[in-house]
């Protein structure tokens, strides 16, 4: 099995000694602090929505997504995109495949790094091994699309935008926060390269989505794709335990 050593380098590096962190009082806006315009291979998700802070594991055999695996690998801190993809349009080339969404400018998805990774050869039917890449990660920030490098409509070729950090416009009044979050908001800037700041007020957000992914089960996928695209960390805090007193009065 091949271990990403450098991604719990970065978390060695980044100890942390207490689990208190201090709220903004003031904020930049998000075009000033989280630009980064970075390339992103996107794995389209058709059965689940996955939420930052939660973890992710593909089992990659196609030929597409195992040169996505390759690219995710060869990167310093290995990460890849993952986006819901089962309510948008899907296009077949020729009539057989592939199946490919189709994403556009302003979509969001997850940022997901990369704990763990492996290579086989699994044995099928026929007898003829397959290879096969297993990643094993862990959902950090979001991003929104800002432009499609590749559309994925080739059989070999695989999904790879241009993104800019998507994060809360306001945060929630917390006076601590966990360390796990802080330790994954600053392995998230180490990685990405991005602002201080957004690291700070990142690790409330987690937080928030921490709190939401023990509400929302897996099969809730309209309310997670909501607390994905909503801004307020205080307002995604609040609406799924409304939406769940609904649901029980209805």
């Amino acid at each position: 099995m091949h271990q990403i050593s450098h991604f719990f380098a970065i978390l060695s590096s980044c100890a942390f000694t207490t689990g208190f962190v201090t709220p903004l009082t003031t904020r930049q806006s998000t075009q000033s602090t989280a630009l980064f315009g970075i390339p992103i291979p996107v794995f389209p998700l058709r059965r689940t929505v996955r939420l930052p802070t939660e973890s992710l594991t593909l089992n990659l055999y196609e030929e597409r997504y195992l040169k996505l695996a390759e690219y995710v690998l060869q990167q310093e801190h290995p990460y890849f995109g993952a986006i819901y993809s089962s309510n948008k349009p899907q296009i077949v080339r020729n009539g057989t495949g592939p199946i490919v969404p189709l994403f556009e400018r302003g979509d969001v998805g997850v940022l997901f790094l990369v704990l763990d990774s492996e290579e086989s050869m699994i044995p099928t039917r026929g007898g003829i091994p397959r290879r096969r890449i297993r990643l094993v990660a862990r959902g950090s920030v979001r991003f929104q699309i800002e432009k499609i490098l590749e559309n994925g409509y080739d059989d070999s070729s695989f999904i790879l935008v241009e993104g800019n950090v998507f994060t809360d416009q306001s945060t929630a009044d917390e006076e601590n926060c966990s360390p796990d979050f802080v330790d994954l908001a600053r392995t998230t800037q180490a990685a990405l390269n991005i602002d201080a700041i957004l690291e700070q007020s990142l690790s409330l957000e987690l937080a928030s989505f921490d709190t939401v992914s023990q509400q929302l089960p897996d099969g809730r996928f309209r309310e997670r794709l909501q607390a994905i695209h909503c801004r307020n960390t205080q307002e995604r805090l609040s609406e799924p335990a409304e939406k769940l007193v609904f649901r029980w009065w209805r």
